[in-house]
């Protein structure tokens, strides 16, 4: 792979790579909280465009308040059986649009998926060991919408957000399985808060 193969825009790099994968669009998110500790969860892309990359959570989450305090995050895309990785990082905001985050509530998620955001509207909070409450929650949103000939809209949980992370680097790494020191890695970095214009670089193995 050679630098001057690569698009100018790294977002048609990110699709196409990300294209070449049949499962859903999952990836680690990092932040950093109010005592400048990191932390990684995985999230599920719902959105992307050359703006910007969403996802969906519950307000009261451990990333909502993370991001609140210090909205510069990095996500990690592992392709590891084509050997690729992908690592980008940005600034977080959040989306006020509630007909955009009905509609991606709907497309993105399976119907079981939908049912299982509408009992975790305590995300990241402490329980019991037992889960007693989270469960019968649980049971009893599934008696309502879960039967198999119940083809019933399932309301949108008022506890969910969305965020966009807008690129402001993007790291691609292609590896030679056999040896690290055989990879491919690039790096892109934005030239302007308000353009579209990259730098692009290739970094040692």
């Amino acid at each position: 792979m050679r630098i001057d193969e690569l698009p100018k825009d790294p977002y048609k790099l990110f699709c196409d790579w990300l294209a070449e994968e049949s499962g859903p669009a999952c990836a680690t998110l990092a932040t950093v909280d109010a005592d400048q500790f990191p932390s990684q969860r995985w999230i599920k892309l719902v959105k992307h465009d050359p703006q910007g990359l969403c996802f969906i959570t519950a307000r009261g989450s451990n990333k909502v308040k993370d991001l609140d305090h210090n909205p510069r995050a990095s996500l990690l895309f592992s392709f590891l059986d084509n050997g690729k990785v992908i690592t980008i990082k940005g600034r977080a905001e959040k989306v006020d649009n509630a007909e955009e985050l009905a509609y991606l509530f709907r497309t993105a998620f399976s119907r079981q998926h939908q049912i299982g955001w509408l009992s975790s509207d305590k995300q990241s909070q402490p329980c019991s060991d037992e889960l007693e409450a989270y469960n019968q929650k649980r049971l009893q949103i599934e008696k309502l919408y879960g039967g198999p000939d119940n083809d019933a809209e399932i309301e949108v949980p008022e506890f969910l957000c969305m965020y966009s992370i807008m690129p402001v680097q993007y790291q691609f790494m292609c590896i030679d399985l056999n040896t690290v020191f055989k990879s491919h890695n690039f790096l892109y970095k934005r030239q302007s808060s308000s353009g579209n214009l990259w730098t692009v670089s290739r970094l040692h193995p």
